[in-house]
């Protein structure tokens, strides 16, 4: 608000809502689409100048009485139409509409409520493999080598606000494309049988490794000042052991920190067992009963980490990459999960 709030002088800024539009009354979708106030419209921007004009009415609001420094809203015809109206009714001050061209690229992604301008890239080699061998098995392997970036930091369809290092440039400063936090696991590796056992009994094994994937390291200072401690730091860590017994991690510095992302977890590897026999109850009713046991051999598996690497003078956490939360079964926190069902055909 340079050049229009005095230094030295305290503001109040109050935040008004537009109108109801004709559109949100036939409940269209309207974003950057320009439809007029409905009837409702004009008479709820009539009522919030009168309540701004007596803002000491009861119940009182926490606004100075008096016309407002400036008045600040989009070009769309629903902004300006309740913004001049509560100018008008109020004998506030004239509205200063605020158009998008000339506007700088930062203050003109703040008025729009949505875009589409991240980018991602995904490259990776997949082979497969499946043999049927004698005695009834089956066999199947596959291997991914890849490599994921993002600006956007975790593949989602929202610019993650606490990756930005500049402020003035969210998108475009290339510290933002980083290793995607959700993807970019250099390997992953899968190995699953079907094995036809004495007794009707079908035994299906299947392992399942990933290294490690990124973690968004934070210095713990808003070195940037602007007002997030999310920057990041110098240097990038990631786990280069962990002891079973207590999970505590041994960290290793990787090199300078140059983009979001930078730090690094540890693998996840987990074997899980599927056994199953089918019943023949009746002519055309089977029972086929199933136990399955996640993680069976209880592989320490971090899902979260600490991300944080200094404190506010500048010293190493010792907390650094230490987990915070643990899964086993994929997107679950258990470690070892059994479970027995059943399942009736006719």
């Amino acid at each position: 608000m340079s050049g229009i709030v005095p230094p030295g002088l305290a503001a109040t800024l109050v935040l008004v809502r537009h109108g109801e539009s004709t559109w949100i009354v036939r409940n269209r979708f309207q974003g950057q689409r320009n439809p007029w106030l409905s009837e409702r419209g004009r008479l709820q921007a009539a009522a919030v100048a009168r309540r701004l004009a007596d803002p000491l009415a009861p119940p009182p609001l926490p606004v100075p009485p008096g016309p407002p420094l400036a008045i600040w809203h989009s070009p769309l015809k629903r902004a300006n139409d309740t913004a001049r109206a509560t100018g008008t009714r109020s004998s506030l001050a004239l509205a200063v509409v605020v158009p998008w061209r000339g506007m700088v690229r930062v203050r003109m992604l703040l008025a729009l409520p949505a875009l589409s301008v991240g980018q991602s890239r995904y490259n990776a080699l997949m082979l497969s493999m499946r043999r049927r061998m004698s005695q009834g098995v089956d066999v199947s392997a596959s291997y991914t080598l890849s490599e994921s970036l993002s600006t956007i930091g975790a593949a989602s369809d929202e610019l993650n606000t606490a990756n930005i290092q500049d402020p003035r440039n969210p998108f475009d400063d290339p510290r933002q494309m980083g290793p995607n936090q959700l993807t970019d696991a250099r390997h992953r590796f899968t190995l699953s049988a079907v094995i036809e056992a004495p007794y009707g009994v079908r035994v299906a094994p299947i392992f399942f490794y990933r290294s490690a994937l990124p973690v968004p390291l934070r210095d713990g200072r808003d070195l940037n000042a602007d007002g997030d401690p999310f920057d990041i730091p110098a240097r990038a860590f990631a786990v280069d052991s962990v002891d079973p017994d207590t999970g505590t991690a041994t960290i290793k510095d990787i090199g300078a920190c140059e983009t979001v992302n930078c730090g690094r977890s540890q693998p996840q590897s987990q074997f899980n067992l599927r056994v199953s026999r089918v019943f023949r109850v009746a002519n055309r009713v089977n029972i086929e009963a199933i136990g399955e046991i996640y993680n069976l051999f209880n592989a320490l598996n971090p899902a979260t980490s600490n991300a944080t690497v200094n404190n506010a003078a500048g010293v190493q956490l010792p907390t650094l990459l230490q987990p915070t939360s643990y899964s086993g079964d994929i997107g679950r926190p258990e470690q070892r999960l059994g479970q027995i069902g059943f399942r009736v055909t006719f």
